[in-house]
């Protein structure tokens, strides 16, 4: 609750805290979500900007203010309860450890679930996995293992690898993107990431969506520790309406996967509405990708009434990051001639 001098008060411990630390369109995409949670929370809404605080309530102003959910809205984590049942951190990659630190500084977190990617450096990874390890649990918002579209694939293709896994489209931004796909074939094959060669990469990363921010294009493999591996290809990014060329643009046109078993293959692996995956003997197996709005809902019930969930467990996430920002962050340096320990995605 808040009162007219903008102070914030605890609220009622009866109702699980639930914190949205970073209120861009992702954190209001969680925010929404929220709402349809069928028990009462404290939601607890954190961003630095005033404007992008005034544009999470009026999310909750349109929605009705439903379910009997009560919302603080801080400019920093100073305001947060002395315990924090459930931490989402949504911010940008380049400032979630940073964010992330100043949260356990004020409160107690039990379960936290992170944006990808995790960071831009090693340090960032280790930051985090820290901070992560003094809680009850944290997942990684790399959500195919959880999409149950391709749980059906998977099941109707049988188990035995290796697996040859391949991802190709347009400029579908692929430095940041990159870690959905590992994941997803690390689940689907059991297999642990070995490393990840960036020597077909461009010789340019491209301005992103979002300013500050760069993309590469070209050719990504990932080796797995088993044997399969994962060739992802983005093309260059075309001209905009404008005239720039701004990577991430487009979309993922496809995923295949070779198996002993035969071949499956995604079309619109990542669409929101109608996508297909054709099977060695005719199978198609129509699915979606669910929104983010309606996934929060089941997620966080499950995460504050069992204190579990079918995302990636920190630690398993940061063991798929660490070999993919080692890669990217040798290619930044490679391109740009610096010395640095961090690569510009987010």
């Amino acid at each position: 609750m808040e009162d007219e001098k903008g102070d914030h008060l605890m609220g009622d411990r009866k109702r699980p805290s639930v914190a949205v630390v970073g209120s861009g369109s992702l954190g209001r995409y969680y925010l929404l979500g929220l709402l349809d949670v069928s028990f009462p929370l404290e939601i607890y809404v954190v961003d630095v900007d005033p404007g992008a605080l005034a544009e999470s309530k009026a999310v909750w102003e349109v929605a009705g203010r439903p379910g009997g959910h009560l919302l603080n809205f801080l400019s920093s984590p100073r305001g947060l309860p002395n315990l924090v049942d459930l931490a989402i951190v949504a911010t940008t990659a380049d400032h979630r450890a940073e964010v992330a630190r100043r949260v356990v500084d004020e409160s107690r977190v039990a379960y936290w679930v992170f944006e990808k990617v995790l960071g831009q450096s090693i340090e960032d990874l280790e930051v985090l996995g820290s901070i992560a390890s003094t809680s009850e649990a944290a997942w990684v918002n790399t959500w195919g293992r959880s999409i149950d579209w391709y749980q059906q694939v998977r099941a109707l293709a049988g188990r035995g690898g290796p697996y040859g896994f391949s991802a190709t489209g347009g400029s579908w931004g692929m430095g940041c993107n990159s870690i959905h796909l590992i994941d997803l074939c690390s689940w689907w094959s059991g297999e642990g990431l070995a490393f990840v060669d960036a020597s077909g990469l461009g010789s340019r990363w491209w301005p992103a969506k979002r300013p500050g921010f760069h993309e590469p294009s070209g050719r990504l493999e990932a080796v797995f520790d088993g044997g399969s591996t994962l060739t992802m290809i983005a093309r260059p990014p075309g001209p905009g309406p404008d005239g720039s060329s701004v990577a991430g643009r487009d979309h993922l046109d496809q995923i295949i996967v070779d198996a002993p078993t035969g071949r499956w293959e995604f079309e619109g692996p990542w669409s929101e509405s109608n996508g297909i995956a054709r099977g060695p003997d005719g199978d198609l197996v129509h699915g979606r990708i669910s929104y983010q709005s309606e996934r929060t809902a089941p997620l966080v019930q499950e995460i504050l009434l069992d204190g579990r969930c079918g995302l990636t467990a920190m630690a398993e996430s940061v063991a798929l990051h660490r070999p993919l920002l080692e890669a990217l962050i040798d290619h930044w340096n490679g391109v740009t001639g610096e010395t640095g320990s961090l690569v510009p995605i987010t």
